[in-house]
């Protein structure tokens, strides 16, 4: 061994060893993610957003017991669709189509087969012909 030379291990300027810098910012961003991904989903499952959107691409009213057609015909009136389709199933409305409602599209129809299958098959075909996004029932 050459003389004045030490043996031995140096941790350099006295710093103790520990978890590197790009280790730290690893571990905080693993940590950041999941916080938003709890928060995210926090947001849509756990308190997700109450009542009807401000505006939806149409109003359907499906046949049935009750008296619907008032609250639709309300929704419409609001304008929160271009669009407000009214089922004269053989169950429940039943009545003639409804007078008219300035800047709303009025679609009345009897659904065939006269049930809700009937209904859904009749909205499904117009959603996809008018590419709606969005409906209220």
């Amino acid at each position: 061994m050459r003389q004045g030379m030490r043996v031995g291990t140096c941790h350099g300027r006295g710093r103790a060893p520990g978890p590197s810098r790009a280790r730290r910012r690893v571990s905080a961003a693993l940590v950041a993610v999941v916080v938003a991904f709890g928060v995210v989903t926090a947001r849509l499952f756990v308190w997700p957003a109450q009542g009807m959107p401000a505006r939806v691409s149409a109003i359907v009213m499906l046949a049935g017991p009750g008296n619907r057609l008032p609250v639709a015909l309300q929704l419409a009136r609001e304008h929160r669709a271009p669009v407000l389709v009214v089922s004269r199933g053989w169950q429940g409305y039943g009545g003639p189509c409804p007078a008219a409602i300035a800047g709303v599209k009025l679609i009345c129809f009897d659904p065939d087969p006269g049930t809700t299958r009937g209904e859904a098959e009749f909205v499904g075909r117009l959603a996809k012909q008018d590419r709606w996004d969005s409906l209220v029932l």
